[in-house]
């Protein structure tokens, strides 16, 4: 069988490790970040014998155990599917007493993914109760609500009655989210389908809108604006009087193409459709979430080391043979590139067999379009023009993205194209307005930057002083953005959405424009020399423009430190800190109040934003002919 194979370009987009901490600033057990870094480099036993490492150590303190300890209970039960062992793993957690609506989360995890949804929902409702600050009683509120609405989404499929005050209780937790946050794309998510469960056109329109951020139809995407205008029409009909068969079809319809799938597959349940194209929807919305099972258990063999490739080819090779033989009426035209251009055509769908930058093994990007336009790139006098694709509602985002969770493939470059990981985004933003300025999230932050950073020496594992730069360099970056939207008058929830808008623009136009962009320029200039310059060499150039042409070059940098790492990603993010290392060395003198006593590294925070693109631009092939 015959895909398309890439290589893809991983943006190491962040990792969003709960870094609580007690009152008292202490310095951080170095295997912490040891662990960090192994389950970065996809090293699954490493990691987990240095987290145990941390757990085992009762001279650590109670927030690093605590920490190691939920993240050998994830292990345990997302790699080694052992719920008991995962979940005396958390109680042991609790115990110790740090960051508890953290592990009462987890536990909500394994009892979701069991199928336990009562116990899930009382998960969450513990984390809730103990949570200390309000973006972790949000996040609470959010993962409870989604549990509710996939109990509910369950019973309809079983013909089950719907217990009306469970799905009540979601809207309440979820809406006082949405009040708090309206930006909160996962809470317009699960408000949407609780909305449809409930026949609540109009909270099932702006809950939409919501999801994509649009302020009415008209400011949808050209790609999403036939479907948008028609979800408003059929809604708003809908909020007055009942549907007939015909409406409710078009609406089922629109849902999907609006990629919302699953959704469009309840209501075809719920009011019993079975028109062919409805159909046709029912059968790629189970088609798609078979392909997610087969892959995310792929993957946990992958991790475990002991899978086989060939198998799981055929395996999904056989999955869509049969859905393109529903769709066709017939498998005898069937090949990989027709079956891609079937379903891309049909539902929006990229379909690719990859590898990456950061794993050479088999994976899946599996996603929907919802925005495709062209764009045009100039750096250093170079041009190039490509066509910039986003995708949403991922079944699948590679191994590395899988295996991490809270960070991925933000992106995946192609000849004259890129793909744009839209899912990977979408929270970043919200989690970057939380850090700067939910009080007890920040203090936390603060404290890990006092104890690992200001007081540290050289002495203290690097690694740990490069996770504390890490934040105190996104910490900086996220307090002058802040400062200057206030200075522009905004306030309220005015400000948040600004914020918002602001983050995601400075985000896109370094990872995506200036480091993809600079991948489309070099394939244009280099032309055959391209692919001889290796991938660790490919990326690290990417890196040098998505500094250098950032507007908050902070905040780039402050995800490099992160994903050092012996993959090509890991090697080029290494690349960009001895640029920065070699230079601090040779200019002491240069920065104000520098301190010779720690990690040379460790004084980058006082350099400005114009000297931490100078320095790149300093060591850049093109910016230096």
């Amino acid at each position: 069988m015959s895909y398309m194979r890439i290589k893809s370009v991983v943006i190491t987009i962040g990792l969003f490790f709960s870094m609580a901490c007690t009152s008292q600033a202490q310095h951080e057990d170095p295997n912490l970040q040891a662990a960090y870094q192994a389950h970065g480099s996809l090293q699954l036993k490493e990691a987990t014998d240095l987290f145990q490492k941390v757990a085992d150590n009762e001279s650590a303190t109670v927030k690093d155990r605590c920490e190691a300890l939920r993240e050998i209970g994830v292990i345990s039960w997302k790699f080694h599917q052992s719920p008991e062992n995962a979940k005396a793993y958390l109680m042991k957690a609790d115990s110790l007493g740090d960051y508890r609506s953290e592990t009462w989360l987890k536990f909500l995890r394994i009892e979701e993914e069991q199928g336990h949804y009562s116990e899930a929902v009382e998960a969450g409702k513990k984390a809730l109760a103990v949570a200390e600050s309000d973006a972790d009683r949000n996040y609470a509120r959010y993962r409870t609500a989604k549990v509710i609405l996939k109990d509910a989404v369950h019973q309809l499929e079983q013909g089950q009655s719907i217990l009306t005050s469970k799905l009540n209780e979601a809207l309440v937790l979820v809406e006082t989210v949405l009040q708090e946050n309206p930006t909160n794309t996962n809470a317009s998510d699960v408000l949407l389908g609780i909305a449809l469960v409930q026949n609540d056109a109009t909270k099932a329109l702006g809950a939409w809108l919501g999801y994509y951020r649009f302020a009415d139809t008209e400011s949808a995407y050209d790609y999403l604006k036939p479907a948008a205008q028609q979800l408003e029409a059929l809604l708003s009909k809908w909020a007055t009087k009942e549907l007939d068969t015909s409406e409710k079809t078009q609406l089922i319809k629109a849902l999907g193409a609006s990629r919302f799938y699953d959704y469009a597959k309840l209501l075809a349940q719920k009011w019993d459709i079975k028109s062919e194209a409805v159909t046709s929807l029912i059968d790629y919305a189970d088609y798609k979430e078979k392909i997610r099972q087969i892959t995310n258990e792929f993957y946990r063999k992958s991790a475990l080391g002991d899978s086989d490739s060939g198998a799981y080819i055929e395996a999904i090779g056989n999955l869509n043979r049969d859905l393109y033989a529903i769709l066709s009426k017939t498998d005898e035209t069937f090949s990989g590139a027709n079956f891609q251009d079937l379903i891309r055509e049909q539902f929006g769908t990229v379909f690719i067999i990859s590898s990456s930058s950061a794993s050479r093994n088999t994976g899946l990007v599996f996603g929907h379009i919802v925005n495709e336009r062209l764009r045009t790139i100039e750096q250093y006098g170079h041009k190039a023009d490509f066509t910039f694709t986003e995708l949403d509602m991922m079944v699948s985002n590679g191994f590395p993205s899988w295996f991490w969770e809270d960070r991925g493939a933000g992106g995946y470059a192609l000849s004259g194209g890129f793909l744009r990981i839209k899912t990977m985004f979408k929270f970043l933003a919200i989690n970057a307005w939380e850090k700067v300025t939910d009080s007890v999230r920040r203090q936390k932050i603060e404290d890990d930057i006092q104890a690992n950073l200001f007081q540290s020496d050289q002495n203290t594992d690097i690694k740990t002083v490069r996770a504390a730069l890490s934040q105190k360099l996104e910490l900086d970056a996220l307090d002058e953005l802040l400062q200057n939207l206030k200075a522009k008058g905004y306030t309220d929830k005015t400000l948040q959405l600004k914020f918002i808008e602001a983050y995601e623009a400075l985000r896109d136009n370094a990872t995506m424009f200036a480091h993809e962009g600079r991948h489309s320029i070099d394939r244009v200039v280099l032309g055959s020399e391209y692919r001889a310059l290796g991938s660790a060499i490919i990326e690290y150039r990417g890196r040098l423009s998505q500094i250098a042409f950032s507007d908050s070059p902070k905040l780039e940098i402050a995800n490099m430190l992160f994903g050092i790492g012996q993959t090509p990603t890991g090697q080029s993010n290494k690349m960009i800190l001895d640029v920065y290392e070699n230079w601090l060395n040779e200019n002491k003198s240069r920065i104000p109040g520098y301190d010779a006593n720690k990690w040379p590294l460790a004084n980058l925070y006082k350099l400005k934003d114009q000297q931490l693109r100078e320095i790149i631009r300093a060591v850049d092939p093109f910016y230096t002919e």
